[in-house]
């Protein structure tokens, strides 16, 4: 088993200073991020990431501590390649493929937390700070898995240079640069590849994916996301976008789910005419450049396409309007329905209500399912108003109790069915913004990229 002082043998200072300068000029050397949301059926989706980069021509970047040593073209082992910065937790189904579309390594945590030490360690160095024991554990405290639960203790170190009461350095000593790395490291772990040393300095492309899950979003939308599956409004998520900054040009995807249609794209903070996507197609795709993104979120703008399970909604108020209109308006129809002996006018009321049911039941992502479940249950609506009125014609329920409930069933049903075929002509594009789930497995949400072209 390696020890953490062999450890920081392998990953030593000329690693570290390598690496900061490589992530620092991540917009010099990453010519183009391409992040793509892949919502999938039921709880799952797929990030993909393409990055189009020219990886710097270190030597120090070598795998290989022995190769450290050597010219660059001469080293035939393999060559570490910071990428990016991903959201601490699990990484499931984690795909990688380099310029070749063959399968690429990927550093360890273990691995990527003592370059990321290192790296730190470096930029203190620099910056005339004193690095010993104490400020690499501390460091490695904050860049390791605990990191995100650590913001306060991380907060007071970078204000007042004190960590748990030992004081580090002076207060505000740290550069902005340097802050804002710790601040990354300490929320994100580093996403290092090892690529072919031959290949350091060349363009090529990148290209890792994992899996999501997608879990409910957030509550205080229970008012309008009625409205938006009945067509009155649109919804907005907020998605985070993966180191929006560190590129010459970032480009974001979100392949939109059947069900529903997307009515703009936004990212924020960028000034690019091509940063907002209004065309509505299935893949909306924008992109800009960025000086500074820290926190940036894209909006996406959704509506409930008039189709699938819209349709089956639609079709089952109309239903349920016409039939139950027509046993309540027409002249002595629901007299003869209620004094019909043979049970015929029970069926007929009921077999409607079970061709609704079996029409609802679909297939779709949860994010589909989670806009479009206020159908859902007016399909239910629909469904046991047809029955009760069959009920009440085998129950024998007496007037007025019968009048009142085969009228609430027709207004209600007609009310629904009015609502669904004109309310869309009335749709605010005023949306409220929500979050889009994390972007690691477990907390969903992340976006992913496509090939770069």
């Amino acid at each position: 088993m390696v020890s953490s002082r062999e450890r920081e043998g392998q990953f030593d200072a000329d690693v570290g200073e390598a690496a900061l300068d490589a992530i620092m000029r991540w917009d010099e050397w990453i010519h183009r991020r391409v992040e793509s949301v892949h919502p999938l059926d039921g709880d799952r989706g797929r990030i993909r990431h393409s990055i189009d980069c020219s990886p710097p021509g270190d030597a120090r970047l070598a795998y290989d501590p022995r190769d450290r040593r050597r010219r660059l073209g001469r080293i035939d082992g393999s060559a570490m390649v910071p990428l990016a910065f991903v959201t601490k937790g699990p990484m499931r189904h984690l795909d990688t493929a380099g310029h070749d579309g063959a399968p690429l390594t990927l550093l360890t945590m273990r691995e990527n937390l003592e370059i990321s030490v290192s790296a730190l360690s470096w930029g203190l160095t620099r910056e005339g700070l004193a690095v010993n024991e104490t400020v690499r554990g501390a460091l490695r405290e904050l860049v390791g898995p605990d990191g995100p639960a650590l913001q306060a203790d991380l907060e007071a170190l970078l204000a007042e240079g004190t960590w748990r009461d030992v004081v580090l350095w002076p207060g505000g000593a740290l550069s902005p640069e340097l802050s804002d790395l710790l601040r990354d490291l300490s929320r994100n772990f580093l996403l290092t590849v090892l690529v072919p040393a031959t290949q350091l300095g060349r363009r090529q492309v990148v290209k890792f994916s994992f899996h999501w899950a997608v879990r409910p979003l957030a509550r205080r939308d229970r008012v309008r996301r009625p409205l938006a599956a009945l067509g009155l409004t649109t919804l907005t998520l907020d998605i985070p976008m993966m180191n929006p900054a560190d590129a010459e040009s970032y480009h974001l995807e979100f392949r939109t789910p059947p069900e529903l249609a997307c009515v703009s794209l936004r990212l924020e903070g960028s000034s690019s005419a091509a940063a907002t996507d209004t065309s509505g197609e299935p893949v909306a795709h924008a992109h800009g450049a960025f000086d500074n993104a820290h926190d940036s979120v894209a909006k996406v703008e959704l509506r409930v396409r008039r189709q699938g399970a819209w349709r089956v909604t639609w079709a089952a108020t109309g239903l349920t309007a016409v039939v139950s209109t027509a046993a309540v308006a027409l002249p002595g129809a629901s007299a003869v329905l209620r004094d019909a002996g043979n049970g015929g006018p029970a069926i007929l009321l009921a077999a409607p209500a079970l061709l609704i049911g079996l029409a609802s039941a679909r297939s779709e992502s949860s994010l589909s399912s989670w806009l479009l479940t206020p159908l859902r249950f007016v399909n239910v609506a629909m469904a046991l108003g047809l029955f009760a009125m069959a009920g009440s014609i085998v129950g024998d329920l007496i007037s007025p109790l019968n009048d009142i409930l085969w009228g609430a069933v027709a207004a209600a049903a007609t009310t629904a069915f009015v609502t669904l075929s004109f309310g869309h002509r009335l749709m605010s594009t005023t949306a409220r913004p929500k979050r889009y789930p994390d972007r690691h497995t477990d907390d969903p949400t992340r976006g992913a990229a496509h090939d770069a072209s």
